[in-house]
């Protein structure tokens, strides 16, 4: 069925519409070809103040179309590709639309606004439009609870929003629905049942075989809010990030935004205000502070919607986040990593050579003395480093668990102190920059190779962790010693 693409790769947004876009009498329907949904948003009537936007919406903030899923960006490109221009707001009939970020982000990418309910989106067969709780029957079945105790808002490009009804109906919506024959956009039942999952994605670095023993995380665990390097009992805990500045995007004397995120600080593009703080950071507090075996790098990282800055530091072998405390979404990243085998190639044809090691971690020798070699191979990391030791990974680690904090007390002002939040959307990553700097200066034959301060790439385990997130100093995707390095290296994202 059109719904089911359990041996199909993922179409790309354009693909997607033109499979399953139908256009309706209020807008746009993305459930083409999924019999359980039939002709309910056809008789969804045209209201001539909104352009109505139909499709199922995951909890973690997704539209999912034809059994897949898109970003709310892509999904503003598939609206565009509906003839929606802009000239009125969306009316989004998709599951907390409002609550799991969706709405916000779809307005921010189509610079308009979007109606969006506050807990499951229904329409009955009268074509009534409603946001309530579900009741799931003793067969089953999923109905709306009546009297509809949803709300509606409007979100803005501007990142702010506006309450749209006095009551769960959609503005303009008939109201006094019993609750019959209605359906609701948040479980996409036409593409369940053995669809396998989607296909996850795979850093450039890795080979063709996975590990044999991935990593298994705890459950995720809230570290707490970050030390701050403004109180003066400061310590620092090289192990995970800090507070370094907050910055209000309110604040108008010092900051511009667009589109909700921070543009301008003190008069310079964002970017250029991160890299002079994390070079300064990285000269005048870092370097002087750094002990033997501390790794030379520190980073800066913005969340450029709420204004925090955060920093973090290498630190010792042994100063690691600690696994239950890396944010979910960098979990996520991490494993598609982690899964796999990353080869080291001197050559498109010919493997790098690492030194086997013995059981006291020394190399072995064979009976010539010569130090016994094989093919140099990274299991489920792109860098010879541990991946919970960077920097850029501990700065960022801790903007996303601020943001969770700020998102899951928003969820449970709104529907109630027990309620369980959705996950934190993948589109915050784009919300966020980080800057990593060397901390020390290196020197050969009378040359200096490395900067103090200057520019260090994200290497290829801080390259997959932060995945999504973009770099002001560049990123690498092989580890040191592969022909493909400095091939592929990204340059600092541009804003």
């Amino acid at each position: 069925t059109p719904h089911t693409h359990a041996d199909e790769p993922r179409p790309d947004p354009a693909e997607a519409h033109a499979r399953h876009a139908e256009p309706t009498p209020a807008g746009v329907s993305h459930h083409g070809g999924d019999p359980d949904m039939g002709d309910l948003p056809h008789r969804v009537p045209n209201d001539p103040r909104f352009f109505t936007a139909d499709v199922h919406i995951t909890p973690d903030g997704r539209a999912r179309i034809g059994g897949h899923d898109y970003t709310p960006a892509e999904y503003a490109d598939m609206l565009r590709r509906s003839g929606y221009d802009g000239s009125k707001p969306v009316r989004l009939i998709g599951c907390d639309a409002a609550s799991n970020d969706f709405a916000q982000q779809l307005s921010r990418h189509l610079d308009a606004p979007v109606v969006a309910p506050t807990k499951p989106a229904w329409t009955d067969a009268n074509g009534r439009v409603f946001t309530s709780d579900v009741d799931i029957t003793p067969d089953g079945t999923r109905q709306p609870k009546i009297p509809p105790n949803g709300e509606w808002e409007t979100h803005h490009p501007d990142g702010s929003k506006t309450k749209a009804s006095d009551d769960g109906y959609a503005p303009g919506s008939d109201k006094n629905t019993d609750g019959a024959d209605a359906k609701d956009r948040g479980e996409d039942t036409g593409s369940k049942g053995d669809e396998e999952p989607e296909e996850r994605p795979k850093p450039l670095s890795a080979g063709d075989e996975r590990v044999d023993d991935p990593p298994h995380f705890p459950d995720a665990e809230d570290p707490g809010r970050a030390p701050d390097t403004r109180d003066p009992e400061f310590e620092r805990d090289k192990s995970r990030g800090a507070i370094v500045e907050q910055i209000d995007p309110t604040d108008t004397s010092r900051v511009t935004t667009k589109n909700g995120l921070i543009e301008t600080i003190d008069g310079k593009p964002v970017k250029e205000y991160v890299q002079d703080l994390s070079k300064s950071r990285a000269v005048s507090q870092h370097a002087p502070n750094m002990e033997s075996g501390d790794g030379p790098c520190s980073a800066v990282a913005i969340d450029r919607k709420t204004g925090l800055i955060t920093e973090g530091v290498n630190g010792q072998a042994d100063d690691l986040i600690e696994p239950e405390n890396l944010h979910p979404l960098l979990r996520d990243n991490y494993m598609d990593m982690a899964e796999w085998k990353h080869p080291i190639m001197r050559s498109e044809t010919d493997a790098a050579q690492m030194p086997v090691l013995g059981e006291n971690g020394k190399a072995l020798k064979d009976a010539e003395g010569k130090v016994i070699t094989k093919d140099a191979v990274l299991d489920g990391r792109a860098h010879f480093d541990d991946p919970m030791r960077h920097a850029e990974v501990k700065a960022v680690n801790e903007l996303l668990w601020e943001r969770q904090r700020a998102f899951e007390d928003a969820w449970r002002k709104q529907h109630g102190a027990d309620s369980v939040p959705p996950p934190l959307s993948r589109e915050v990553l784009d919300e966020m920059r980080f800057d990593p700097r060397w901390t020390d200066e290196v020197v050969k034959k009378g040359n200096v190779v490395r900067e103090l301060g200057g520019e260090a790439p994200a290497c290829g385990n801080c390259n997959s962790i932060l995945r999504d997130v973009p770099s002001y100093s560049g990123r690498y995707h092989f580890p040191p010693g592969d022909h493909r390095r400095n091939a592929t290296l990204e340059p600092p994202v541009t804003e």
